[in-house]
């Protein structure tokens, strides 16, 4: 699932989700129940709130209300890219005017 995927849910009605580790479970409306296989805790989340499924198997999405909800997939933020040869030549450059300014004020007391 690239993008987002809304759907609205009757009271009772189960939407199946299948290999859903990656995904975001977002209540925009009503009240949903979520089962995730291999999780023994079940989790119960109203309008407003969103639950992260930490699981790769079956879930289960159940409306305990008439609810509506948005399906996401969670991308993981990437790190940050660092180029170490300018930050090492910063660090030198700085530790150098450091060691300039202890020596200088070492040698004037």
């Amino acid at each position: 699932m690239k993008s987002p995927a809304l759907f609205d849910l009757a009271s009772r009605v189960v939407l199946p989700l299948d290999r859903s580790s990656r995904m975001t479970v977002r209540v925009l409306r009503g009240r949903v129940w979520i089962t995730e296989e291999g999780n023994p805790r079940d989790v119960i989340i109203s309008a407003g709130h969103s639950h992260r499924i930490g699981t790769n198997g079956l879930v289960l999405v159940e409306g305990i209300t008439t609810a509506r909800v948005l399906i996401e997939e969670h991308v993981p933020a990437k790190a940050p890219v660092i180029d170490v040869r300018s930050w090492w030549t910063a660090m030198r450059l700085k530790l150098a005017s450091r060691r300039k300014s202890f020596g200088a004020t070492s040698g004037a007391a």
